[in-house]
Parts: structure tokens; sequence; C-alpha cells
């Protein structure tokens, strides 16, 4: 399943659910951290694997 609440504006918190199961350091292509604020007050990592899925940590 998609674990990224994606909509034309970022209002609201991007992650949905999160993976805590591990992910090789390999698949890994790219990670972001977006600090809480008054879009979400949640810290969100979203990890970009390889294979372009994205995943919430």
């Amino acid at each position: 399943g998609r674990t990224l609440a994606r909509m034309g504006t970022e209002l609201r918190c991007q992650c949905i659910a999160t993976h805590s199961r591990f992910i090789p350091p390999k698949s890994i292509q790219d990670v972001k951290l977006t600090q809480s604020g008054p879009h979400c007050k949640n810290v969100e990592v979203i990890a970009t694997l390889k294979n372009g899925k994205e995943v919430c940590l």
C-alpha cells in the first residue's frame, strides 16, 4: 500500500503510516526530514528507495 498522502498543497502530514521493518541502506536513494509545524505535529522522515517508492520511517 501507499504510505504517503500527497495533496496539491503541503498543508497536512504526508505520512499516513510508518514502516518499522529494516530497509537495507543500499536500497535507499534519498532521505527527507520534515520538521513539525502548523501543517503537521509530527516530525516526518521519508525515504525514497532506488525503485522510486517512498516510505515513511
